[in-house]
C-alpha cells in the first residue's frame, strides 16, 4: 500500500460523523429559533390585532418536521435518547457489549429503510402534487429532510457499530 493513501480508521470516521452531526444540529437549532420567532409573532398578531400570519400553521408544522429530522441524529450521537437498560442487571459487560453491537446494526438497517421509504414517499408526493393546506407548499423537500435525518442517524449507528466491533468504547458528543 502506498504511504500517501489514507485509510479510514474508526477514529477518523467517528470524528467526521461528529462534525457532521454537530453542524446538522446547529442548523436544526436555527430552524427552531425561526419556528419560535414565527410562533411568537403569530400569537402576538392574533392576540393584539386579530390578524394571524396567513399560513403560519403550515409553516410551523413544516419547520417542526425539519427540526425533528435534524435533531434525531444529533440526539442519538449525544446519547440524549431515552434508553432502558434491562439487561444490565442480569448480563455481564461482555454480553452487553455484543448486545449493543447487534442493536446498533439492526437499528441502522431499520433507519436506512425509513430513510429510503421517506425518499420514495417524497417522490410520490411530488408526483401526485401533495402540498400544504393554505400555502400550497410542496411536501417533497420535507420528505427529503426526513430521509436525510434518518439516513444520517443510520450512519451514526454504523460508525458506533464499527467502533464497538473494534473493541473501542463510545464517547458521546459534548
Amino acid at each position: 500500500m502506498s504511504p500517501d493513501i489514507e485509510v479510514a480508521t474508526p477514529d477518523r470516521m467517528i470524528k467526521l460523523v461528529d462534525h457532521t452531526v454537530r453542524f446538522v444540529g446547529l442548523v436544526g437549532g436555527f430552524v427552531l429559533l425561526a419556528l419560535m420567532f414565527l410562533t411568537v409573532t403569530d400569537v402576538g398578531l392574533r392576540y393584539f390585532f386579530n390578524a394571524p400570519i396567513f399560513g403560519g400553521q403550515d409553516i410551523s408544522v413544516l419547520f417542526l418536521l425539519i427540526v425533528a429530522s435534524l435533531a434525531i441524529p444529533y440526539g442519538g450521537r449525544a446519547g440524549s435518547h431515552v434508553a432502558v437498560d434491562l439487561l444490565g442487571f442480569v448480563a455481564g459487560p461482555k454480553t452487553l457489549r455484543w448486545v449493543d453491537v447487534a442493536v446498533r446494526l439492526v437499528a441502522s438497517a431499520m433507519l436506512a429503510l425509513v430513510a429510503w421509504r421517506s425518499y420514495l414517499d417524497g417522490l410520490s408526493a411530488s408526483l401526485y402534487g401533495q402540498t400544504s393546506d393554505l400555502l400550497q407548499l410542496p411536501f417533497l423537500p420535507y420528505y427529503m429532510f426526513n430521509a436525510f435525518g434518518m439516513g444520517l442517524y443510520s450512519l451514526v449507528l454504523i460508525a458506533e457499530f464499527w467502533l464497538l466491533l473494534r473493541g473501542r468504547t463510545l464517547t458521546r458528543l459534548s
